[in-house]
């Protein structure tokens, strides 16, 4: 009897210790959950996750998009007034004091496909009043078996129907004189309201990095905000919040300055090959 009434007190005390260690498991976990470093993480995850719900909301949603962006507009030669009645410029014998380079990428930005069927009306490239388009000319394509057809006719280019599935792109080179190089896209597509211009990469880049700095300096004034009252108090889960905010809008300005920068680079490059 008395072995039975030591194991039974030995059988306690390791219970004992189990629940302990457990006790001591749990509220390391909730030590962790209440960080006000991993709170303030698991709000931008909450953010990220919403605005994730929505963009993958918005690419399923069917619908007809083609897009219009203006990727460079690089004048190649100016004849200033001063000399413009001693010096004459010709362009496949034609005067032309003025010429311009505009490149253009058309893509489909929708979620089904345009068939050669669905243009009332063909895609075409309208020049400003006095300006003439010289030549128009497919320099890229997305994918590469995507072959589009683009000719100037009456001084417009006019892009032959194609089949442009989801994603599919192609990029346009023209050459534009005397008179600017403002470049207007129409066409009449079913179930396509208007070409959608959106920003060329500079526009964007730029617009992305003041997006930045705003965030940055949001997550600045909750930080100030929300801090302790005292100095040598902890920082507040608050301020984590407000630095992680921080942190988000220094990294977009940094991306977009980069990426902005490296754009320019290669259409400096570009250019100059041309």
């Amino acid at each position: 009897m008395p072995r039975q009434a030591g194991s039974c007190s030995s059988c306690q005390t390791l219970g004992s210790t189990n629940n302990d260690s457990d006790m001591s498991t749990t509220q390391k976990i909730m030590e962790f959950a209440r960080d006000p470093m991993w709170q303030s993480i698991g709000v931008v995850l909450a953010l990220a996750a919403l605005a994730l719900s929505y963009w993958i909301y918005r690419r399923q949603k069917e619908r007809k998009r083609i897009t219009f962006e203006r990727i460079s507009n690089v004048p190649l030669l100016t004849i200033k007034e001063e000399v413009a009645g001693r010096v004459s410029v010709t362009f496949d014998g034609q005067l032309a004091r003025a010429i311009h380079m505009a490149t253009v990428r058309i893509r489909n930005a929708g979620t089904t496909p345009i068939l050669p069927a669905d243009y009332l009306e063909p895609l075409t490239f309208n020049t400003s009043a006095g300006a003439k388009l010289l030549t128009a000319d497919i320099v890229e394509s997305d994918p590469v078996n995507l072959k589009p057809m683009v000719s100037v006719q009456g001084g417009r280019g006019v892009v032959e129907p194609l089949l442009l599935n989801p994603g599919d792109c192609f990029v346009v080179k023209m050459l534009i004189q005397d008179g600017g190089s403002k470049i207007e896209p129409e066409a009449r597509v079913v179930g396509v309201r208007a070409i959608e211009k959106v920003l060329d990469p500079d526009s964007k880049y730029e617009l992305q990095g003041l997006v930045g700095i705003f965030i940055g300096a949001i997550g600045n004034l909750v930080a100030l905000g929300l801090r302790a009252p005292r100095m040598e108090a902890k920082t507040t889960p608050g301020e984590y919040v407000g630095y992680t905010i921080m942190a988000c809008g220094f990294f977009l300005w940094a991306y977009s300055t980069l990426v902005r920068y490296w754009h320019k680079r290669k259409l400096g490059r570009s250019a100059g090959a041309a």
